[in-house]
C-alpha cells in the first residue's frame, strides 16, 4: 500500500506520534478498519519500526 520510499520519513513520524498518542492511535485504526476492512494488526505489522 505505500511502495512509495519517498515519503517514508514522514511516514515513520506520523507512525512516531501514533505512538505517542493512544486515542489518536485508535482513532487511525478505526479509520483504517472502516475504509479497508483490514484488521488493524495484520496493516501495523507490515510497517513495524
Amino acid at each position: 500500500m505505500f511502495g512509495d520510499t519517498s515519503g517514508s520519513f514522514e511516514w515513520l513520524g506520523f507512525l512516531a506520534i501514533l505512538q505517542e498518542s493512544p486515542s489518536l492511535r485508535a482513532f487511525v485504526l478505526q479509520l483504517f478498519i472502516q475504509l479497508d476492512g483490514v484488521d488493524d494488526r495484520v496493516f501495523f505489522g507490515r510497517h513495524e519500526i
